[in-house]
Parts: structure tokens; sequence; C-alpha cells
């Protein structure tokens, strides 16, 4: 009978720290809830971060990339546009070199030929002349000089320097004498 009271009592005790266990059961399990919560909040927020970086570092790359594709493309403009100049700069040398008093006349002429050339070369990559015979338009000219004249006020009367532009572009603007009454 002894052990069995001792038995008995041991029940007893174990129920005891098993009810007590389950008073404080309602706040440890809060505690370890709130635990779990912290540790999943933690493990998004680093794989969130992760992800961030990773964006972070294909933008990077992609701007990167992209600024090399505009020098590339630059490059291979300029490249293009030079290529056009090439023959002319050697016409232009072989001129130079044969030049001689005796062949004045020749090496004008010749000149004037290379000047066309050019142009057409410049025209071939867009580049046009701006018209200087009609009205005054201060977009594509600029004024430099007045002359009172019977011909209409903003009239273009001379060209005093060839302006240009490419497609709609002003390059330059032609310099022009402009009639006022």
């Amino acid at each position: 009978m002894n052990k069995q009271k001792q038995h008995h009592s041991q029940k007893d005790t174990s129920s005891t720290e098993k009810s007590t266990e389950d008073t404080h059961n309602p706040q440890q399990g809060a505690q370890q809830e709130q635990a779990s919560h912290l540790e999943t909040s933690a493990g998004n927020s680093t794989s969130t971060n992760d992800q961030v970086l990773r964006l972070q570092a294909e933008f990077a790359n992609y701007k990167r990339r992209a600024l090399e594709d505009l020098e590339r493309s630059k490059r291979d403009g300029k490249a293009t546009v030079l290529r056009a100049f090439i023959d002319l700069f050697d016409n232009f040398e072989l001129a130079l070199k044969h030049y001689n008093k005796e062949n004045a006349d020749e090496f004008h002429k010749g000149m004037e030929m290379l000047f066309a050339k050019l142009i057409s070369t410049a025209e071939e990559c867009g580049l046009a002349r701006i018209h200087t015979d009609n009205s005054f338009n201060p977009v594509e000219h600029e004024a430099l000089l007045t002359e009172t004249s019977d011909k209409e006020e903003g009239t273009i009367l001379e060209e005093l320097q060839s302006g240009y532009k490419l497609d709609e572009t002003v390059l330059r603007t032609a310099k022009v004498k402009v009639s006022k009454k």
C-alpha cells in the first residue's frame, strides 16, 4: 500500500506540475508564436533584401550596357560619316602636292570639283544647305546686316555665309543681309 501511495503521490505531483504548466502555457504559447513570427519575418526580410539587391545589380548592369551601346552607336555613326570623307582628304592632298603657278587654272577647276564632291558627300550623310532665296526666317537665318531697299522688308538680299541643317535641326544659321524700308 505504501507503494501505491507513493505512486499515487507521484501522479498527484505530476498532475500538479501539468496543471501549473497549463496555466503558464498560454503565455509560453504566445511567446513561442511571437518568436516563430519573428523568425519568419526575419527570413522574409532577408529574402526581400536579397531581391532588392539583385534588382539593384540588374539595373546597374542594364544602365552600364545601355551607356556602352550608346557610345558604340555614336562611334559607329562617326566612323560612317568619316569614311565618306576619306577619299576627299586624299584628293585634296593630291591636289595640293601638284599645285604650281603654271597649272593655276587647272588647280582652281580641281578645287571646285573637290568642293562639289565634298558638298555631295555631306548631302549623302543628310546635310542640307539652308536656302537664302526667300524671306528672312529667324530660325534658319541670322541677319548680320540690313540695307534700305525697294524690296519688301525682311527679304534676304545677300548670303554672307552658308547655313546648314541635318533633317530639321539647324546646325548653323545662314548669315545674311536683309532689306529694310
